[in-house]
């Protein structure tokens, strides 16, 4: 269980952040995001089956930096793929590999043990399968969502969904490094997906990096397909609080790639080649320090070329800008809402 607690900031700043999506139309009954708690913001909604969750994003000081922290190496416990509690389980779920209970890892007592691993093996986690790769996939995102204090010059959030209502900056019940699979399991329930902002005020473009599902929801297999809904959500902060946000950044790998090509077109997405650099489009600042596009995209031959997912090999790892419009229609808010 997660433990909700707000805390007081002398000054607040938002969200920037990256993009990995699917179709925003899969999500409804959307609420207007408000600033609950200075430096929180928060809103709600249902997924097509009916799930309510409640999406947060959070200033990260020293209030909040090292419970992130914790959660994060937290999952490399359980998933790594050498030494992950949970991913070992996974592997050696078939009865006739099963190990031994290690109750130091798990927290198991025996029969426990066995049932959840009848579980993983009924679900399909076991050694060879994509779920398991997809389970051991976490860490990668983990080890991107490395977290640092804020500063002036460089802003870092992490924002994310819940099963439960959010109040305020929240608070991890578990406090120790050491953690076993049953402990994991009960703490981090209501935590679905997060996700590392970064910004830089003087900016148009912001980052996000790290996306990463609960391994437990993963293994649950709820909240399918939600990461849109959190980079919508992420998307309408970033322009309430920075009007002049103009673009998404991301450095995918190939899978989110061809999700990305999937959702968004050549006009709404550009994939720079390593040689034009951001921007994307010929900026000026006027005398008045207002800035104007002028040329949006200049790439278009090579977007059209880059952006197919025939080719993800030619974008791996390289930055992906996406308009912040194309970003924010994937989560239609309720305009009703108080």
């Amino acid at each position: 269980m997660i433990k909700y607690l707000c805390f007081k900031f002398s000054r607040f700043v938002s969200v920037t952040f990256v993009i990995f999506l699917s179709i925003a139309t899969t999500y409804a009954s959307n609420d207007l995001i408000q600033e609950i708690c200075p430096g929180v913001y928060s809103s709600k909604g249902v997924t097509k089956v009916g799930e309510p969750f409640y999406f947060g994003i959070e200033l990260i000081d020293q209030s909040n930096l090292e419970n992130w922290r914790r959660y994060n190496r937290h999952i490399g416990y359980m998933v790594n793929r050498y030494r992950g509690v949970l991913s070992n389980m996974a592997k050696c779920s078939a009865p006739e590999n099963r190990s031994k209970n290690n109750e130091e890892d798990t927290g198991f007592t025996d029969h426990e043990f066995e049932t959840y691993s009848d579980r993983l093996f009924t679900l399909g986690f076991k050694k060879g399968s994509d779920k398991l790769t997809t389970l051991e996939n976490v860490e990668s995102a983990k080890i991107a969502f490395e977290l640092n204090e804020s500063s002036e010059t460089e802003k870092y959030y992490v924002a994310y969904l819940s099963k439960k209502p959010i109040i305020g900056k929240f608070l991890f019940s578990h406090l120790d490094d050491k953690i076993t699979l049953k402990k994991f399991l009960t703490v981090y329930d209501d935590l679905v997906i997060s996700i590392r902002v970064t910004f830089k005020p003087q900016n148009i473009h912001y980052e996000t990096r790290g996306i990463t599902k609960n391994p437990k929801s993963i293994v649950d297999e709820n909240y399918r397909g939600i990461s849109p809904v959190l980079f919508g959500y992420i998307g309408h902060v970033a322009t309430k609080i920075f009007p002049n946000i103009k673009f998404m950044h991301t450095r995918p790998i190939p899978a989110m790639h061809r999700i990305l090509c999937s959702t968004f077109s050549p006009q709404e997405m550009y994939v720079d080649d390593g040689t034009c650099g951001f921007p994307p489009a010929t900026i000026v600042i006027d005398k008045n320090g207002k800035e104007e596009i002028i040329e949006t995209f200049k790439s278009s031959e090579f977007i059209a070329r880059e952006v197919l997912p025939s080719h993800p090999e030619f974008c791996f790892d390289r930055p992906h800008y996406i308009k912040i419009e194309a970003v924010k229609r994937l989560v239609a808010l309720n305009k009703a809402s108080p």
